[in-house]
């Protein structure tokens, strides 16, 4: 899932940054608002967090602005407990929900899944293989009777795989599409983590899921290949 945050704040970029990165979700960020609204039409994003607090009242224009343009990427805004008529007036522009600071990453995640159930995105579709089940929303994964604990990056590299059952994965696209560039290429971090997940998913199972195509990279694969 891949979130655009649009806030001139440091800070607060930083935190939501690093914090969404490390629950499995592509990031990007932009820190003055004709920047957001540019990145918004040029690529898709599944959601963006716009704050209110921008200079001049530009939080709210920006809304609306990207409303007019037929954006229909959901919108949660950020603002402080004695703007919320901004909010209400972000609401009416065409936002989906707002979020008062100061909040935790659960809040926000809260909030995130909300929007995802609410707008019927893709991705709050559960993902069935086999026996293996994965909720995008709750975040839960089990594998039969089993559920199984996975870190946010182990859930990523898991969600990534199955939303492209059958096809071959190379580890730069793997890279590019659950680590967000964030580590150095140099490392074998992705094979690490390919191991982790087949320890929680495939041992002690008849048949693996999670595949390795040597030379290439890696398939999530429910059904043998002819």
């Amino acid at each position: 899932m891949r979130i655009l945050v649009v806030t001139d704040d440091g800070k607060l970029a930083g935190s939501l940054k690093h914090g969404l990165i490390d629950n499995g979700y592509e990031v990007g960020v932009a820190s003055e608002g004709w920047v957001g609204e540019a990145a918004a039409l040029e690529r898709n994003h599944d959601l963006i967090i716009l704050d209110l607090m921008l200079p001049e009242g530009e939080g709210l224009a920006r809304c609306e602005s990207l409303r007019r343009q037929s954006v229909t990427t959901p919108i949660l805004l950020l603002a402080c407990s004695d703007t919320l008529e901004d909010c209400i007036m972000g609401l009416h522009a065409g936002a989906d929900d707002y979020l008062i600071k100061p909040f935790n990453i659960d809040a926000l995640q809260g909030a995130i899944r909300v929007l995802q159930g609410r707008n019927g995105h893709p991705y709050s579709v559960c993902l069935k293989a086999r026996d293996v089940e994965l909720d995008p929303l709750t975040r839960r994964v089990r594998r039969g009777e089993q559920e199984l604990d996975l870190t946010p990056r182990e859930f990523s590299l898991l969600e990534y795989l199955m939303r492209h059952q059958g096809s071959i994965l190379s580890r730069t696209v793997l890279r590019d599409r659950v680590w967000n560039h964030d580590f150095d290429t140099g490392t074998n971090v992705i094979d690490v983590y390919i191991n982790y997940l087949r320890r929680k998913i495939d041992d002690g199972t008849d048949y693996p899921l999670i595949q390795t195509v040597r030379g290439i990279g890696y398939v999530f694969r429910e059904r043998h290949a002819f």
